[in-house]
């Protein structure tokens, strides 16, 4: 099958979705059902896309035997999910919470990871009814900021740069296109590569995968025969994304084992877990791996030594919130003493945690869920047990790169990334300023602002009233202004503003005014001329 044929894909990509709690059922207005398509499938008409979708979904499989990967992000909530579909998925629709979503998808022409990849982003805000989401994929969509930075892509085809992996015992001071040699070099032999499907869950989850993994064979490492050769460099032909900054999107696992031919067992297989994509780090701590874009590659450095066999103390971790306001009392943080395979260990006598931050230093640690009491650097887990579950964390200025540490003599250290945002105090609207009347004119802008009228990224969700005279407001998309109008638009977490478009129905010759308010902060307004 040629490149060409798959320029645009035609058929409808149908989703299904067990929500828990018994939300599939729910007649609530706060939940919408939501399938998807793209543009001109022979299998879609606007009467007949919930009944035919399955039937699309069988001729959309050979087009893409490498399956393809559906993300999810936003609603009122700012919840996340991923849907995966290969031979083992056939699904038909999903229940997600109302408000803005966006929808990153990406597709692999052959088995494995392999062939030519192929991208596209749906956008939609749903309001509690069925909604069909339309998403076109094509080879060019690869270069959306939604699925990494230009950097990460190939000058010759466009195509994400295949990913090299490089095991090291210490990652301190690697960087793009080099190697960890002799006495440096990790102790991983083979590689698998996987995309998790995940389930709807809170804000930055990542759990087990709800849908079959998509899953690479497995790699072993060039010129690793043993532990003590001297080369770790890997080179791969996956082609995956690498995400974007500071969104919950396109995770990624790489499991890494001490033998070829991925055959090891625990406690000789590491999990290298990016929940948030390559790009925003891995979830087992900035020590443990980097990523840089090489000229060829994308490298991926990971920090792999022998581990300790299960049973015995390892490793902490520490899990609790990555995204809070200056000055708010963030936590609860749990610390946990772990073997080499995550099971809890308890240790067999009171042991030291010594806790650090990084970023600017002005952030303290606390045992007290409001921050009012002494800051602490050190805390005990108690003999017998595994973990301490009271530290709260509490920074007054905003930093989206302070990473949190947790330390055990003898121990690898936990790290969590936290996105300490500013403090939203308003809103500020901007766009055009004379369009015509009865004419779809933007896009205009809705953005948080702090005191000092600094871009705001959003801890809470924030719900925008859109009015104006003889106005009405549409999605931030619809530049011919033909779908549903909106008197209000959400704000996601994560986020820090909003596009939308306005049609004017009065007369010629008139000031209109947008005006844009909230209930917890300040509202702004903008005239635009008629």
């Amino acid at each position: 099958m040629t490149n060409k044929l798959f320029l645009i894909i035609s058929v409808v990509l149908s989703l299904a979705f067990l929500f828990s709690c018994g939300k599939e059922n729910s007649t609530d207005n706060d939940y919408s059902k939501v399938s998807f398509y793209s543009s001109s499938s022979s299998y879609l008409s606007s009467s007949s896309a919930q009944k035919k979708d399955l039937k699309a979904l069988k001729a959309f499989h050979p087009s893409f035997p490498g399956g393809l990967a559906i993300w999810g992000e936003g609603g009122n909530l700012g919840e996340t999910f991923s849907l995966l579909f290969n031979d083992q998925s056939n699904q038909e629709s999903i229940i997600l919470n109302n408000g803005e979503w966006v929808f990153p998808a990406v597709g692999w022409t052959a088995a494995s990871l392999l062939g030519n990849v192929f991208c596209g982003v749906g956008q939609q805000f749903l309001q509690g009814k069925d909604t069909a989401v339309r998403i076109d994929i094509s080879t060019q969509k690869c270069a959306d900021s939604n699925f990494a930075p230009p950097e990460y892509l190939s000058p010759n085809d466009g195509q994400f740069k295949p990913l090299r992996i490089i095991t090291c015992k210490n990652i301190s001071s690697v960087s793009a296109n080099g190697n960890c040699n002799g006495t440096n070099k990790g102790a991983s032999a083979s590689y698998k590569i996987q995309v998790p499907g995940y389930p709807v869950f809170k804000t930055n989850s990542i759990s087990m995968p709800y849908t079959p993994v998509i899953e690479s064979l497995c790699i072993n490492a060039t010129s690793i025969t043993t532990l003590d050769s001297t080369t770790s460099d890997t080179s791969t032909l996956v082609k995956i994304p690498i995400g974007k900054t500071s969104t919950s999107r396109l995770g990624v696992r790489i499991k890494a084992y001490e033998h070829s031919n991925c055959t090891d067992s625990s406690p000789w297989m590491i999990d290298y877990d990016f929940p948030n994509g390559l790009i925003n780090g891995s979830a087992t701590g900035s020590s443990s791996a980097k990523v840089f874009a090489g000229t060829v590659n994308t490298d991926i450095f990971l920090a792999h030594n022998t581990v300790s066999p299960p049973g015995v103390a390892y490793k902490l971790s520490m899990a609790g919130t990555s995204l809070g306001q200056a000055s708010s009392c963030l936590g609860p943080y749990t610390i946990s003493v772990n073997d080499s395979i995550a099971l809890f260990i308890n240790v067999t006598a009171n042991s030291t945690v010594t806790l650090s931050h990084s970023g600017t230093q002005d952030g303290y640690f606390y045992t007290t869920s409001d921050c009012s009491s002494a800051a602490i650097t050190q805390t005990t887990i108690a003999s017998g047990t595994s973990s301490i579950n009271n530290i709260y964390f509490k920074k007054s200025t905003k930093d989206p790169n302070v990473v949190l540490t947790a330390a055990m003599a003898g121990l690898v250290s936990a790290t969590l990334p936290l996105n300490v945002t500013g403090i939203a105090t308003k809103l500020a609207v901007s766009g055009v300023t004379s369009g015509t009347t009865n004419t779809c004119i933007g896009p205009f802008t809705v953005k948080l602002k702090d005191s000092y009228d600094s871009d705001v990224t959003s801890a809470n969700s924030i719900s925008v009233h859109l009015t104006s005279t003889n106005g009405a407001f549409y999605w931030g998309t619809d530049t011919l202004c033909s779908s549903t109008t909106y008197t209000f638009i959400n704000i996601a977490v994560n986020y820090s503003s909003f596009n939308f478009y306005y049609k004017y129905s009065g007369s010629a010759s008139t000031v209109a005014t947008i005006d844009a308010t909230s209930d917890t902060l300040t509202g702004t307004s903008m005239t635009v001329q008629f």
